[in-house]
């Protein structure tokens, strides 16, 4: 007797002491059973998040490929109105002789040219921004207002040893570099030692620079005590950039534009910068030891290659890139996919009612079809409201869908409920720039944390609780 009660376990599963029935053995049945259901189902659901990654890439790609798009148009819009804008000078040149004599004394005269780098440039300009429209694509285009001024010094040619009488001081001339002359909205008078010359396009032979325009800078031997002082106004079509080169012993360039968004860029950030409501104020200062380039140097000594790398400035981005954000939703599709594909999971497993598997596949082309009703709604409407109509119809579907599929009502709610915090959560990431990988994975931590507790009893044979109790 005492045997009996130590409850020792037998073959079939059952302890001495216990009456064996039927319903023992249809439980050890039906256990093994909803097991080996469970772990089919389980490897089904993985194979279909697999496959739904295909139409997810596949809008990637369609993503990527409108931004391409959108490129294009910008592209040809510039080509009309005015692409990035770069100001490179003014450079002052000066022509001076080289006389050789051959092998049988016979002389030969060259001309060369020096190139000069102004003391002090200063540059204050207003950028006057507008969107334009091309197709359903925005483009941002910009007016620019710029007024240069500075001071030459008398170049020295001591270090080259030239001859005073071959330096043809009467032939200078000053270089201004415009990467697209057809982007010039007006003339460019230039204000040179107190007489106005005017600008002409790049046809002097010397030329420091592809391109742009030049004038007449006529000198003289002996410089008056302040130098050669020089100012010009300069009004430009541009798009998607302003920058500028350190191209004097000490430069100041100064910028304002109503424009919210600005992207400060290149070799020098500014030395102090507001961006508010109102626009944007920036101001760069350098000086000549910040650059790899000397002040001056003969012929093709140091050109566009040298001077390049060092450009500064400002572009000018649109408030909410579309592609960009479309594409960072995207990214986390495979989590909407599993936490989705989970609650179908877990009421299944509970209220042991089978859910065909055609039915998950159309929630997974659900959840897919977000992301593309965003990108086509995006093109159209502000994101935010792209956002909240697409995260709407989505969530509103698959409710509606689950209050057929699944046993209550109370948990298609659940269903949609879960969905809505979700995309509340993902347009909360989008918004944020500096932060959204510290909350991306802070809210992962805790998503799954929640999992994990909602499912700590589960059992692979989730019928057997209830059938054990039974027998």
């Amino acid at each position: 007797m005492a045997d009996r009660m130590d409850g020792n376990p037998n073959m079939d599963g059952t302890r001495d002491g216990m009456v064996r029935t039927p319903w023992t053995a249809l439980a050890n049945a039906a256990n093994g059973k909803s097991g080996a259901a469970s772990v089919g189902k389980l490897a089904f659901i993985g194979v279909l998040m697999a496959l739904l990654l295909i139409p997810v890439g596949m809008i990637k790609d369609l993503v990527t490929e409108r931004e391409s798009s959108r490129s294009a148009a910008e592209t040809e819009v510039a080509a009309k109105w005015g692409g990035a804008q770069e100001i490179a000078g003014p450079i002052l040149t000066v022509p001076y002789r080289v006389i050789t004599k051959n092998s049988l004394g016979i002389s030969d005269t060259v001309i060369e040219y020096a190139h000069f780098l102004p003391e002090t440039i200063k540059v204050d300009g207003r950028l006057e921004p507008e969107i334009r429209h091309r197709g359903i694509f925005d483009v941002a285009l910009f007016k620019a207002d710029l007024d240069l001024e500075g001071r030459f010094t008398q170049p020295d040619f001591s270090g080259w040893r030239i001859p005073a009488g071959d330096i043809l001081w009467g032939d200078a001339y000053i270089s201004l570099s415009v990467p697209d002359v057809r982007s010039l909205a007006d003339a460019l008078p230039l204000e040179w030692n107190g007489s106005t010359v005017a600008f002409v396009p790049d046809n002097y032979v010397g030329s420091p620079v592809t391109g742009g325009l030049q004038a007449r800078a006529p000198m003289t031997a002996s410089a008056p005590a302040e130098g050669y002082p020089f100012k010009l106004h300069a009004r430009l079509n541009g798009s998607g950039a302003m920058r500028f080169l350190p191209m004097g012993k000490e430069t100041l360039v100064s910028v304002t534009s109503p424009w919210r968004t600005p992207s400060f860029t290149g070799a020098f950030l500014p030395r102090d910068n507001q961006v508010d409501g109102k626009g944007f104020r920036a101001r760069w200062m350098t000086l000549h030891l910040s650059r790899s380039f000397p002040q001056s140097w003969r012929g093709q000594e140091v050109g566009p290659v040298d001077w390049e790398p060092f450009a500064f400035g400002v572009e000018l981005h649109l408030p909410v890139d579309r592609y960009q954000m479309a594409m960072r939703c995207a990214k986390y599709a495979i989590l909407f996919i599993i936490l989705t594909f989970l609650v179908f999971f877990l009421n299944e497993t509970f209220d042991r009612k089978r859910i065909h598997p055609l039915q998950y596949m159309l929630v997974g082309f659900a959840l897919c079809l977000f992301y593309l009703l965003l990108l086509a709604l995006t093109e159209h409407l502000a994101f935010n409201l792209a956002y909240a109509a697409a995260g709407a119809g989505t969530v509103g579907l698959i409710t509606a869908y689950g209050l057929a599929v699944l046993s209550t009502r109370k948990r298609a709610m659940a269903l949609g409920a879960m969905l809505a915090g979700l995309y509340g959560y993902l347009f909360t990431l989008l918004q944020m720039e500096d932060f959204a990988l510290l909350m991306g994975a802070l809210g992962l931590f805790v998503i799954l944390g929640g999992v994990m507790f909602l499912t700590r009893k589960l059992n692979v044979d989730a019928a057997g609780p209830a059938l054990e109790g039974a027998a």
